[in-house]
C-alpha cells in the first residue's frame, strides 16, 4: 500500500507576486491587505476592551 500514499507537498515559504505583470492590480491588492489588517486591528481591540 506504500504506492497509494499521496506525496507530501513541500513549500518554500516563497510568495509569488506578479508585480511586473500588472502594477495596478498589485497596488489594489496591497490596499486591500492594508484594509484587512486595519479592520482586524479594530476588531481585536474592540474584543479585548469588551
Amino acid at each position: 500500500m506504500e504506492h497509494l500514499k499521496k506525496p507530501s507537498k513541500k513549500t518554500t515559504g516563497e510568495i509569488i507576486f506578479p508585480v511586473h505583470d500588472n502594477p495596478e492590480s498589485s497596488v489594489a491588492l496591497l490596499g486591500d491587505i492594508r484594509s484587512l489588517v486595519e479592520s482586524t486591528r479594530i476588531r481585536v481591540a474592540a474584543g479585548i476592551n469588551a
